[in-house]
């Protein structure tokens, strides 16, 4: 997805062609990658229980930026203090508007369907080395308007003038008794990139090819979206596969696979074996 062609229709005021376009970008399938955990603790039952329950529902969880193992989170912008001393504002205000702006913002990270249930890496670091599941999930138009691409980039954003520029069409539109839907484009271009940071990470991280969910948080802790497959870890423990099994059942069409290392052939590669 090309951003800037999405931030331009933004600054026009065509939004919908920006949701359209943007919309036109993501796949129509996705794939997350999640944990279960063998110690027998009540902690890790219970962190177990609310995963399967979870998927149960045909939902998933909305984590908040401080929840994920990225030490820059929500860190991308970097205020210099002599520029932002000279625009009327300090390092630490502009940090907290910032993070008031995520604060209004629920996450859930998904893969893309380049390697589909294959992506090893992910199994291991978003799975417990196999031991937990994978889900593959088909979007509705309607769902992919809160997907929004991964940009990964080597740098970090100067974010003083987007932010004083932003800060300052705010005052503006308040002292003209405006609300959040009057918004001009130019700001609402500031406000956009003040969001999209939530969706912006090191270079390091470019094997993960994410995609993520940016969701109100006034609209809970839980996203709707059924499974359309799960894919069992090959280290699953069988109470775990047995649960998840079940799950799949309750599901009309949602088929179950559980993952084995290849034993013949030259490729390093998982297979599938579908579980009835």
């Amino acid at each position: 997805m090309n951003y800037d062609i999405y931030l331009d229709l933004v600054e026009q005021e065509k939004y919908k062609e920006a949701i359209v376009y943007k919309n036109s970008c993501i796949p129509d399938v996705l794939y997350k990658y999640s944990w279960l955990d063998e110690e027998t603790s009540e902690k890790a039952k219970e962190a177990n229980e609310l995963r399967l329950s979870t998927l149960a529902k045909g939902q998933i969880y909305l984590s908040t930026q401080d929840q994920f193992n990225d030490p820059f989170e929500g860190k991308v912008f970097v205020f210099e203090g002599d520029d932002s001393l000279r625009s009327g504002f300090t390092v630490e205000q502009f940090q907290e508007f910032v993070d008031h702006i995520n604060s209004h913002s629920r996450i859930c990270c998904f893969s893309n369907a380049d390697e589909k249930q294959q992506n090893m890496p992910m199994w291991a670091y978003y799975a417990n080395n196999h031991r937990g599941f994978c889900v593959e999930y088909r979007l509705q138009p309607h769902q992919k308007n809160y997907i929004f691409p991964v940009s990964y980039d080597n740098s970090r954003v100067d974010g003083n003038k987007l932010l004083v520029n932003l800060i300052s069409g705010i005052i503006q539109m308040v002292k003209e008794g405006k609300d959040s839907t009057e918004m001009p484009g130019e700001v609402s271009v500031h406000n956009q990139l003040a969001y999209l940071s939530l969706a912006y990470k090191h270079a390091s991280w470019r094997h993960e090819k994410e995609y993520r969910a940016l969701v109100p948080a006034v609209m809970g802790k839980y996203f709707d979206l059924e499974p359309h497959k799960i894919y069992v870890g090959m280290n699953c423990s069988k109470d775990h596969e047995k649960r998840l099994a079940e799950i799949a059942q309750s599901f009309s069409g949602c088929e179950i696979y559980k993952m084995q290392q290849t034993n013949n052939g030259l490729e390093f590669k998982l297979v599938e074996l579908q579980l009835t």
